[in-house]
């Protein structure tokens, strides 16, 4: 599939309760720094996973913010520092991650979509690239990006079949974890955008 078919969605509407009583951001949080003409910046935590997309082929991308989360928006900007065009969605209210993806539906058609979370840090910086390789050549529905944990149990670890790619279960956050991974970056097919569609358009309120 083409490089132009892909577009990229960071999810980053989120209270960020756990961080209490810290008030910014998260996703504003320092993590390193970017060699920007022969000088160190800092890198706000968001900005990993869009690099990432970038190297990936991803020029363009969504950013779902809440109404509380304009720093972000003002922080990123368009995302020339990125080479990225960057769009904001408004999730008004706190209605989960299924539905801030859907915010974007109407901008989707045909297209690849990749997905990362903007308080995760994922390596290699090639992932997204990796991930579309494999997505493209197993014409999949949806494919994960899987990583290695120390503690499973406080994430969303994968079992995957033997011998194949196939997902047979995720188990979220479990006391006993099936594998030692998680799942942290995501690439899906229009058919998965017209699940996801109808299964916000279904849900209960």
């Amino acid at each position: 599939m083409p490089v132009a078919a892909r577009i990229g969605i960071v999810p980053a509407a989120g209270v960020g309760a756990r961080l209490a009583p810290y008030r910014a951001p998260k996703e504003l949080i320092q993590v390193g720094y970017r060699s920007v003409d022969g000088r160190q910046l800092p890198m706000a935590a968001i900005e990993h996973v869009l690099m990432t997309m970038r190297a990936g082929g991803v020029d363009r991308a969504f950013v779902v913010l809440s109404p509380a989360k304009w720093d972000v928006f003002r922080y990123l900007g368009p995302g020339e520092h990125l080479r990225m065009d960057l769009a904001y969605l408004c999730q008004e209210a706190a209605l989960g991650m299924p539905h801030a993806l859907d915010l974007a539906a109407p901008f989707l058609a045909g297209r690849t979509v990749c997905m990362g979370m903007p308080d995760t840090i994922v390596s290699p910086p090639d992932c997204f690239a990796r991930l579309l390789d494999l997505h493209e050549a197993t014409r999949a529905d949806l494919s994960l990006g899987v990583f290695p944990v120390t503690k499973p149990q406080a994430f969303a670890p994968v079992v995957i079949e033997p011998g194949s790619h196939r997902v047979l279960a995720i188990a979220d956050k479990p006391e006993e974890p099936p594998a030692l991974n998680t799942w942290g970056i995501a690439a899906w097919s229009p058919v998965f955008t017209e699940l996801l569609h109808g299964f916000v358009a279904t849900a209960p309120d």
